[in-house]
Formats: structure tokens, C-alpha cells, sequence
């Protein structure tokens, strides 16, 4: 059965969504998760948030003392391992177009 949503769960949702897992926004709200999926993908909500010069700092220097676990760089940040292994590529191709 569908549900409608009030202003109060979109508000949640909103200020929530890109920090906090969606299973526990799910859990809070006593939906499921693709009804929060699909809610905030019409309301335009992404987790995609920028990455910050700190995790940049933190991946270069993981990499650097850590190549073999990308998992564990991933939950450490709280990306996803895709997410890691592509900001990784993008670092490298930016470090390897810096000529002295």
C-alpha cells in the first residue's frame, strides 16, 4: 500500500539522505529503501557529495602506504569502493599532467 509523504519526512529526507546510510533513513521513517531511493531521485537528493581536500590528502597518503585495501580507504571515508578506485584514477591522471 502507498503512502503519502509528509512535509516532515521530506524534510528528513532532505537534510539526512547524503550522510546518512539510506537503510537507516529507511528504518527511521518506516519505509523501504527504494521508496527512499525513489523519493529523493524525484526530489533531485544525491549522496554525491564533492570530495574535499582532506580525503584527497588521506587517499594520496593511503595510497602510498597502503595500495592493497581499497575497501578499507572506502568504509573509512564512507564512499563507496567504485567511488575510491575512481577519485583514485582521477588523482593520479591530475598528478601525472603536473610537469616542473
Amino acid at each position: 500500500m502507498r503512502k503519502n509523504w509528509t512535509d516532515e519526512e521530506i524534510r528528513v529526507l532532505q537534510n539526512n539522505y547524503e550522510y546518512v546510510d539510506t537503510e537507516i533513513i529507511a528504518n527511521f521513517l518506516n519505509r523501504s529503501y527504494h521508496s527512499i531511493k525513489n523519493k529523493a531521485a524525484r526530489l533531485g537528493i544525491s549522496k554525491n557529495s564533492e570530495w574535499t581536500e582532506d580525503e584527497d590528502i588521506y587517499l594520496e597518503y593511503f595510497v602510498y602506504e597502503n595500495d592493497d585495501n581499497i575497501s578499507k580507504a572506502a568504509e573509512f571515508l564512507g564512499r563507496t569502493k567504485d567511488a575510491v578506485i575512481n577519485r583514485l584514477v582521477k588523482l593520479r591522471k591530475r598528478d601525472s599532467s603536473v610537469s616542473f
